[in-house]
């Protein structure tokens, strides 16, 4: 890891070659069929994706044409365009993009930003959802995006914050951490210079996630007994499947650490450094 003195912002190094991202993105990786989690938590995750896209939508004020970068399964896009907004998304593959190609009323591209054929000015909104830390080059991504917005458009973003506490306190056993696909370490001090660089005014910067925050916190607490790191994560992810004894005594300690994790993700966030950075910012000019 390579971390800038000034601004906090770190990177990986050495940068994974092409086709080593390739094999960390595999069809393990998306799940099958791009279902990642149990039942109980893809239902967790349905209601908290419903709860963003009203949000976006209420940012918005009004119904607009969306591009959401790294759209994933295409469920937060669904919900957008349930709402009533034009709905477009892009990933990286075809095997990231298959489930988010089967949802109807969304476009999707498997293919880079400056290979879609958008037109300068034509969206009302971008969305980068724990993506940007995945890209090879942040700057000329929110370059590119600058351009398609119309002027005063929204960028709402957000990204793993490697200045938060539990950051810091975890250092290398960090859950959001997750090398080598996450290229780039934001710290709010990075971020903010990143924005100004890039033509886009913020209006709003907070750190706090109830899907991101408290589990960073517990997951992180896990990885330093386990010895398998992410161990309860990809339990949930259904990756491993431990003897059922195993299985529920970790879902017991996880019942009994979750109010204190949660606890401290409220804490870490109060004092401006919880395991998130969610942006929303405007194309300035």
């Amino acid at each position: 890891m390579r971390r800038c003195p000034d601004c906090g912002t770190g990177a990986t190094d050495p940068r994974p070659s092409p086709e080593a991202l390739d094999a960390v993105y595999s069809r393990a990786y998306y799940g099958p069929d791009n279902v990642k989690f149990t039942p109980a938590i893809e239902r967790l995750r349905s209601a908290a994706v419903l709860r963003r896209a009203r949000w976006i939508d209420r940012q918005l004020g009004r119904r607009g044409r969306i591009l959401e970068i790294g759209c994933g399964p295409g469920a937060l896009l669904a919900a957008l365009a349930g709402l009533g907004h034009e709905c477009h998304g892009t990933e990286r593959s075809e095997l990231a993009a298959l489930g988010a190609k089967r949802v109807r009323g969304i476009a999707v591209h498997a293919r880079p930003i400056e290979e879609c054929g958008f037109a300068a000015g034509s969206f009302d909104a971008a969305i980068l959802w724990h993506v940007l830390e995945h890209l090879e080059d942040p700057p000329a991504v929110l370059a590119q995006l600058h351009e398609l917005l119309r002027s005063g458009g929204l960028l709402i973003l957000e990204v793993p914050n490697y200045s938060s506490w539990q950051a810091r306190a975890s250092g290398s056993r960090w859950f959001h951490l997750d090398l080598p696909r996450h290229l780039h370490h934001f710290s709010a001090e990075g971020m903010a210079r990143l924005f100004a660089s890039s033509g886009f005014r913020g209006e709003s910067l907070t750190t706090f996630s109830f899907e991101h925050g408290p589990f960073g916190v517990l997951q992180s607490a896990f990885n330093r007994f386990d010895s398998s790191p992410e161990y309860l994560y990809r339990i949930l992810k259904q990756e491993v499947r431990p003897a059922p004894g195993a299985r529920l005594a970790r879902y017991a300690l996880a019942a009994v650490l979750l109010p204190p994790a949660f606890a401290l993700a409220v804490a870490e966030s109060i004092a401006g450094r919880g395991g998130v950075l969610r942006v929303v910012a405007r194309r300035a000019g």
